[in-house]
């Protein structure tokens, strides 16, 4: 009954279509999958811009410990222009440390391709979003005014019923 209230006045219809317009949007799994990709390539685009002036800082670390030093006999003498050559062998704990910094300077304009390619993707993703939103808009929208015009014509058709009854009645008097 409360729903056929709103059907039978035009003005209550539209406040009905507003209502479920925003529930539709609220709660349209495409919608909320478009707002994620948005927000996605949205960080994705600040990466892009902060790629060209923010340096890459690295370090490596590495330890090892030597068993077993093999290939040299102990009989076998090295050539003395040879031994200061070559280096001692290891026998104990070997560790390397490394740290790599790598400012951006130049990379054949990639960085700029990047963050236009993002930029056309978040264009997209927008475009995407508001059609979707205009569909499902229009999609409520017509199906409450067919509801509403059905709602009238079943109306229409209990009154000329109602008619008809009552001059079939007349006539058989």
């Amino acid at each position: 009954n409360r729903v056929f209230s709103y059907l039978s006045n035009p003005g209550q219809l539209d406040a009905l279509s507003d209502f479920l317009v925003e529930e539709g949007r609220r709660n349209l799994p495409e919608l909320e999958q478009i707002r994620l990709s948005l927000e996605a390539q949205e960080r994705l685009l600040k990466s892009n811009t902060r790629a060209f002036y923010t340096p890459t800082l690295g370090l490596n670390a590495q330890t090892g410990y030597n068993i077993y030093q093999g290939g040299l006999e102990s009989d076998t003498q090295v050539p003395p222009e040879l031994a200061a050559a070559l280096p001692e062998p290891i026998t104990g704990l070997t560790y390397n440390v490394a740290v790599g910094f790598s400012f951006p300077i130049y990379q054949g304009n990639s960085r700029s391709a990047q963050r236009q390619q993002t930029t056309v993707n978040l264009a997209r993703l927008k475009s995407q979003q508001q059609d979707l939103q205009n569909q499902l808009e229009l999609r409520i929208r017509a199906n409450l005014q067919n509801a509403g015009a059905s709602f009238a014509e079943i109306g229409l058709a209990k009154r000329a019923a109602d008619a008809a009854r009552e001059n079939l009645r007349i006539a058989q008097d």
